[in-house]
């Protein structure tokens, strides 16, 4: 575990901003909210619209056998039967975490893939995810800071 320590004299209300930014700084709720609400748009709209692609990893197409059986049920596009699985997104913030998942019974087979078919992973993370979320952060850290300095002047 690492410790610091920080002694600040001066400027009452730079003191004071700089104290509340150091509390402002340990609550992230907004910003995990929004990375939530984002990440959802990404793995419901933007994976299933690009089959796989908005994440990197294209999905393995449909042996042509089980796409005449499913399109004959009313099912679309590469893992759209019913559209449960598109649709069982579910998350949980809190200040300082964010956790998001699948709640659908059978995405962690279309994630990782079975001895019977091959992978289509519903998460991913790559330049495109990390560049999303990082801007949400970096928004977020400079709100704080313009926040701290405006009430210390």
């Amino acid at each position: 575990m690492i410790t610091v320590d920080i002694s600040i004299t001066g400027d009452k209300a730079t003191i004071k901003a700089l104290k509340e930014m150091g509390a402002e700084l340990l609550d992230w709720s907004a910003e995990f909210d929004q990375a939530a609400k984002t990440l959802v748009r990404i793995f419901e709209v933007r994976q299933f619209e690009t089959l796989g692609d908005y994440l990197g990893m294209r999905w393995a197409s449909l042996s042509p056998s089980y796409e005449a059986r499913k399109r004959a049920k009313g099912g679309r596009d590469i893992l759209e039967l019913t559209g449960t699985m598109r649709h069982s997104w579910d998350s949980n913030s809190t200040k300082d975490t964010l956790s998001i998942g699948n709640t659908s019974d059978y995405a962690v087979f279309h994630q990782l893939g079975t001895k019977f078919m091959p992978a289509r992973p519903l998460i991913n993370v790559n330049d495109n995810l990390k560049e999303d979320i990082g801007k949400i952060f970096k928004s977020g850290l400079e709100l704080k800071l313009r926040r701290a300095f405006s009430q210390a002047q």
